[in-house]
């Protein structure tokens, strides 16, 4: 065994560019794996550990005026605990920042520098807000007239994903921020009427064995005098605005954690394909090997050389590659390259601490256990089958079979050199037989490149067209959602009624926006049937919960737990979060509002508005800037998906021509022996390849486009946007020109190790 194992160093050597390149195909399999599925453990364990410590919620409440202390007392009765976190907006110098005061048991402050406010005149700012506008711990910040200083930047458990209001499509941190300042400059801000209307939020956590549906039938029960808008009457109504779980809050169970479940499971799986491309890929090394050996094998084999033995010899350099190859792999995907890469996504869009990086066994395992066991098993079957022949049949290496057919194939040659071209192409298509096993690994390997490379370009042309049609679809500059509506309708507005409800899809729960408008609506060019089980539908939410005219939608109003279902009248062309349309009379009868009743006005310009009746305002420019964030978020994700599938879409490449081109060494140097010209040669032992590559990219790129557009629901499952992943002809057209590009290059390359074959390969391997 110690003398055969002498022979690795010169096998390494001599086919060191076709182990070079498997090496590298696999440390790019393993850093791919590692560095997405090491991010999301980092990220979810971390997410459990600073949840736990900051105490978050099991979910909150919105009422419309705020509860006594005996109210408090009854709801929580042992329970749950009820902590008020009221807020209030305020414009400050780049934005909006929505201010709370300090939490005493819940949802409580984490600070990455600082502390929190110890004086009337420190604030906390989130983390995002200021890493976007360069806010540092002592710059000084103007808010509502009064100066303060940053006396620290952290974050907030309810907050992880900062968006305005619950139907954004969106975070948008760098006009939108969250704020803490002391409980007595709270007060003061509140006084002052410089601030929006203040937001009556409570955030409870459930004891053992209470309900949320316990807690939420006990709100309802709180009622208030509302007076009816025109009239002097008076009703009893529901103190309840709106209620919560966190399952259904987008803030946070749209948080890093649960957004990178998913995309660890894929990164997993995608690991495990690429491991047995790479197995296949070696098993055909192997074959090749054991070939070219054969003799070598059967001498060896009457010298009484174990079989056993033979096999750990064929199987060692790969393992011993594969083991290193992984190793590598993992160690880079655990670099800052790798995790702490892919944890700038999580940094740049959720609002959370700095994570401690983790480790998990698994994934150690995986990288350094798979491959070589993979390998190990895969060649074991492999070399098995092609030494169990007899010793005389390995030492003849059927060559009088290998001579007839090659003598056979120059005679033809001889007899048919006549017919030019169509010989040259009967022999191409031969060689493509005998080499099918090659090219169908070249298949393969193209297939899972493409499959990977095109969830990246999918990734990327979404985030492209979400900000071209945003930036179409808006019409009016600015967006008022009112807690109240005013006595008259304020000049130049365009009052509108917008309800939330809740769609529960593929076990993320997000808000459409139902948005009752008149006939002639300025803002929305398109009409309702005015029949109140009719829904208009954007473009955006046909494409999110895959609707067609005709199809029923259901969606729940969690707050009052009724389901509505909704015949689908039209789909109109809108981008902007999830919207559905109905006529605004018809939509009042159907919530039980009243005929004049508005919540939501459009206008074309600022209205002066007392800031109290103001729940939120939205601006064409707040749009326009959320309509890039996704290209920022997903850009790191893009670039690895795309440079990893391209690199593995060249070693495969590279590695399967390159045997191709070693088995056929001996038909190569026959035919250069009856005078074939190197473009004759080329021809019947690289183009043949070519037609099958391109063959397999035309019909491989359709058929992976419409297997990535059909898993690409479950990566923004938890995100309000629609699912534009059209293509324009020219980006097919570039991909299937890549491919050629990246064959042509390694065509040329190997052209030139056949012209290194020489007419002696022939001597080499006669009997």
């Amino acid at each position: 065994m110690k003398e055969l194992n002498a022979r690795i160093p010169r096998e390494l050597k001599a086919h060191l560019g076709r182990y070079l390149a498997l090496f590298f195909m696999i440390v790019m399999g393993m850093y791919l794996v590692v560095s997405i599925a090491g991010m999301a453990e980092t990220t979810i364990q971390g997410s459990d550990a600073y949840n736990e410590e900051c105490r978050l919620q099991d979910g909150q409440f919105t009422v419309f005026t705020p509860l006594t202390d005996a109210q408090i007392l009854e709801l929580e009765d042992g329970k749950c605990k009820i902590e008020s976190i009221f807020s209030v907006e305020i414009n400050a110098e780049k934005g909006t920042l929505r201010v709370f005061k300090p939490r005493e048991n819940i949802d409580l402050l984490k600070t990455d520098e600082g502390s929190a406010p110890t004086t009337d005149h420190d604030i906390v700012i989130m983390n995002l807000y200021a890493d976007r506008n360069k806010l540092s711990v002592g710059d000084r910040i103007s808010l509502a007239g009064e100066e303060f200083t940053v006396s620290g930047i952290g974050c907030i458990p309810d907050y992880n994903l900062p968006v305005k209001s619950f139907s954004d499509m969106t975070a948008d941190p760098e006009n939108f921020g969250i704020a803490i300042v002391s409980k007595d400059t709270y007060d003061k801000l509140i006084i002052s009427g410089k601030t929006g209307g203040e937001t009556f939020t409570y955030a409870y956590r459930l004891k053992d064995g209470a309900t949320h549906r316990t807690l939420k039938d006990a709100l309802k029960e709180l009622t208030i005098d509302s007076k009816v808008p025109g009239t002097d009457s008076v009703m009893k109504m529901s103190n309840l605005e709106s209620f919560s779980e966190n399952k259904d809050n987008p803030r946070i169970a749209s948080d890093a954690a649960s957004d990178v479940i998913l995309k660890r499971l894929v990164s997993l799986v995608a690991g495990a394909i690429l491991v047995m491309l790479f197995a296949y890929v070696i098993s055909v090394f192997i074959i090749h090997q054991i070939n070219e050996e054969s003799s070598v094998i059967g001498t060896l084999y009457s010298m009484g050389v174990k079989r056993s033995t033979l096999t750990l010899h064929y199987i060692l350099l790969p393992t011993v590659i594969t083991f290193i190859a992984g190793l590598i792999g993992m160690l880079l995907g655990f670099s800052p390259i790798g995790v702490d890469f892919q944890m700038q996504d999580s940094y740049l869009y959720y609002s959370i601490p700095k994570m401690k990086q983790v480790y998990p066994l698994y994934i150690i395992l995986y990288c350094i256990v798979m491959p070589p066991l993979i390998s190990i098993l895969v060649n074991a079957l492999v070399i098995r089958k092609k030494l169990s022949r007899t010793a005389l049949s390995l030492i003849k290496n059927e060559q009088e079979h290998l001579l007839k057919r090659n003598h056979g194939t120059a005679r033809s040659n001889s007899r048919n050199n006549k017919k030019g071209r169509a010989f040259l192409l009967q022999f191409t298509g031969r060689q493509m037989s005998r080499e099918k096993r090659g090219v169908f690994t070249v298949v393969i390997g193209m297939t899972v490149a493409l499959l990977i490379f095109m969830i990246g370009l999918n990734c990327s042309v979404l985030c492209n067209n979400v900000k071209t049609e945003n930036l179409a679809d808006i019409n009016y500059e600015y967006m008022y959602l009112l807690k109240y509506p005013t006595e008259q309708v304020p000049e130049g507005a365009e009052p509108c009624l917008v309800k939330n409800l809740s769609v529960n899809y593929l076990d993320y729960s997000l808000d459409v926006n139902v948005i009752g408008i008149d006939q002639d609506n300025p803002y929305y060019p398109f009409r309702t049937s005015g029949n109140k089980k009719d829904l208009v539908i954007a473009s955006s939410t046909a494409q999110k919960y895959d609707l067609s005219v005709g199809d029923t939608f259901i969606m729940d109003d969690t707050a009052e737990d009724i389901r509505y279902a909704f015949n689908v009248s039209e789909i109109v062309p809108y981008s902007i979060g999830l919207t559905a349309y109905m006529d605004i009379d018809s939509m009042r009868e159907l919530f039980g509002e009243s005929k004049d009743y508005y919540n939501m006005l459009l206008s074309d310009k600022s209205l002066s508005i007392e800031s109290s009746h103001v729940y939120s305002i939205t601006q064409r420019s707040d749009v326009e800037n959320a309509a890039g964030i996704f290209v920022d978020q997903m850009m790191s994700l893009v670039i690895i998906l795309i440079t990893v599938s391209v690199l593995i879409f060249i070693a495969v490449m590279y590695l399967m021509l390159n045997v191709m081109i070693d088995r056929a060494s001996f038909g190569i140097s026959l035919v250069k022996i009856f005078g074939y010209r190197m473009n004759e040669i080329r021809k019947v032992y690289l183009d043949g390849n070519f037609y099958a590559v391109m063959l397999g990219a035309c019909i491989i790129i359709p058929l992976v486009k419409l297997a990535a557009d059909s898993i690409y629901p479950f990566f923004i499952a938890n995100t309000a946007m629609g699912m534009n992943l059209h293509f324009e002809w020219y980006l097919y057209v570039g991909v299937f020109l890549g491919i050629l590009a990246v064959y042509l290059i390694i065509s040329t390359i190997l052209t030139h190790k056949i012209k290194k074959i020489v007419p002696a390969e022939v001597l080499k391997n006669r009997e």
